[in-house]
């Protein structure tokens, strides 16, 4: 398979500090899993008024899907077509008080450089 790697800093602009869970990521393409992150039991605490780097985040891609998903995508790239990925993240923000569920989807397109 392919590992892909990805580092995030999670930026905190308020007066308090929280925890978020360890992100759990999921790359899809025309609404097929391609790839995700492992899930882990891991707490990240942002202080107030400061970052934190998350580096080491990994997105599996299975050989099945690499032979299957990714050849399409590699080959629309080859003939200049571009691609739509939509990257989801999920995780969960704990306030202290209370535990928010938190997830964001964007969609993404890669297409060759001219």
């Amino acid at each position: 398979g392919l590992t892909i790697r990805v580092d995030a800093l999670l930026k905190n602009p308020t007066r308090a500090s929280f925890k978020i869970k360890y992100p759990f990521i999921e790359i899809i393409h025309k609404e097929v899993l391609v790839g995700s992150s492992d899930v882990i039991n891991k707490d990240i605490k942002i202080p107030p008024f400061g970052q934190v780097l998350v580096q080491g985040m990994l997105v599996k891609i299975p050989v099945m899907s690499f032979f299957s998903v990714v050849y399409d995508m590699v080959k629309a790239l080859v003939n200049k077509q571009a691609i739509s990925l939509t990257v989801a993240v999920v995780t969960t923000i704990d306030l202290g008080w209370t535990q928010v569920a938190y997830e964001n989807k964007k969609n993404i397109v890669l297409q060759k450089s001219k």
